[in-house]
């Protein structure tokens, strides 16, 4: 989606996915094969992973997000006091965060705290 922004645009709304997305879906689906995932949730896997990028895509590392939160919040600062932290460059600030490689990792730690789950006969988190 990075790559190709269009992408993003012709990939929302009611459609039928191409060969491609769908080839990437299969080979998603069947890297789970084996984690004791049932077929259902190793596509809902994929489909996690690939909602996730298309949501985030096309908004490039340190901009996008923050400034557009940025100019909502600015002059109500005092309403939105821990967004605003957040928003502002520092420790805790938004300086070279990228939220699409932070999300993916979360969920990856996510799917690997399932897969583990499944794998020793315990529940799922």
């Amino acid at each position: 989606f990075r790559r190709h922004p269009w992408a993003q645009a012709a990939a929302v709304g009611a459609r039928l996915p191409g060969p491609h997305e769908l080839s990437w879906v299969e080979r998603v689906v069947a890297a789970l094969a084996g984690t004791g995932l049932t077929a259902t949730e190793r596509l809902d896997v994929a489909t996690l992973l690939v909602g996730h990028a298309r949501n985030l895509a096309g908004l490039p590392p340190g901009s996008g997000r923050e400034a557009a939160f940025g100019t909502l919040v600015r002059g109500r600062e005092e309403r939105y006091p821990a967004l605003d932290a957040a928003l502002r460059p520092g420790p805790d600030g938004p300086a070279d965060h990228d939220t699409l490689d932070f999300g993916l990792a979360r969920i990856l730690d996510g799917i690997a705290a399932f897969v583990a789950a499944r794998a020793t006969g315990g529940d799922p988190p």
